[in-house]
């Protein structure tokens, strides 16, 4: 008669060994796939978020209306266009839809504003809809566009009128704002570190041709040397919104977009060099080692003038550009 026999102990050991192994193995795959896809969907999400901004610009829709209270100032330094601190506003006929003094002109994409976290924000450039005229312009060939933006008193911030009498103000924006921030907590970050980007992307149509054009904003003349700071929109709404009486912001009326415009602040081509400027920036995130230990790079051309100015490049070109 055969006896039975049934698994020893070792056999069963190195069963699930083995079988603990390959679950392990399995579930890491599955996780790191995960995170990979989760990865990529971020990046593409900031890609589309900029793309988004060309669209916006290019495909002008004014989303003023009669009864918000901003319409009465295009911005800020519009409503100072006559005698220092007096004001010069739009009349009651003027702010209907279809006939409105106000027009958009563009946006501003900030990333990095103080106290904001990771959030992105993207403002309307809002300007005179007819091209006026101002004491200080003075036309210049290679910068038609910022001197022309200047000329319609282009800006993203503006007082609100608070009260029927006319006499009170608060700041806040010309236009609409968003924001969005990177998904699966992903991060914008500078190309030669970790660290958060700091800085931003204005694209603007002229009031005069039509065409679009990018500028980046620096501080140091050198946009992808990164150590810039950026238009602190936010902060500034927060220091100026008690309510005040309207002449008082007269002193502000240079606002953000026409006073970095004046200091050479906002730039399109490399200093001391004929080739456009470009911006580069890194998407990183929190779990590199999942998705191969590697950033993605967005490059935005200074030179472009639609969406396809966002371009996302590859892994290899990546790898040049963001450092691990």
């Amino acid at each position: 008669m055969r006896v039975k026999k049934g698994f020893t102990f070792i056999e069963v050991t190195l069963f699930l060994a083995i079988s603990s192994a390959i679950f392990a193995m399995v579930v890491t795959g599955i996780s790191s796939s995960i995170a990979k896809r989760r990865y990529n969907d971020a990046v593409s999400d900031v890609v589309e978020q900029i793309r988004n901004a060309y669209s916006s610009t290019i495909n002008v829709e004014n989303i003023r209306t009669n009864n918000e209270e901003s319409s009465f100032y295009c911005t800020i330094s519009s409503a100072f266009t006559g005698t220092s601190g007096s004001l010069v506003k739009n009349s009651m006929t003027d702010n209907y839809p279809g006939r409105t003094r106000c027009a958009v002109y563009g946006q501003v994409i900030t990333f990095g504003e103080e106290g904001q976290g990771d959030n992105a924000f993207r403002y309307d450039i809002i300007g005179l809809a007819e091209i006026g005229e101002r004491n200080d312009w003075a036309p210049t060939e290679n910068d038609s566009v910022i001197d022309s933006l200047e000329r319609v008193y282009a800006d993203i911030v503006t007082i609100r009128q608070t009260n029927s009498t006319g006499r009170n103000c608060t700041a806040g924006l010309a236009g609409t704002s968003s924001w969005f921030s990177p998904e699966w907590k992903a991060t914008i970050e500078k190309t030669e570190s970790r660290n958060k980007l700091k800085g931003a992307i204005v694209i603007v149509r002229s009031p005069i041709s039509g065409t679009i054009h990018t500028y980046f904003y620096a501080t140091n003349g050198n946009v992808n040397n990164q150590n810039n700071s950026t238009f602190e929109v936010q902060k500034w709404l927060g220091n100026y919104a008690t309510e005040r009486q309207c002449e008082s912001y007269a002193s502000q009326s240079n606002g953000f977009l026409t006073e970095a415009m004046r200091n050479s602040k906002v730039i399109y081509k490399n200093s001391g060099s004929s080739e456009n400027a470009s911006l580069d920036l890194c998407i990183g995130s929190d779990d590199l080692y999942a998705v191969g230990n590697q950033r993605r790079a967005i490059r935005i051309h200074g030179d472009g003038s639609n969406e396809s100015s966002v371009e996302l490049l590859t892994e290899t070109e990546s790898a040049t550009i963001c450092k691990k």
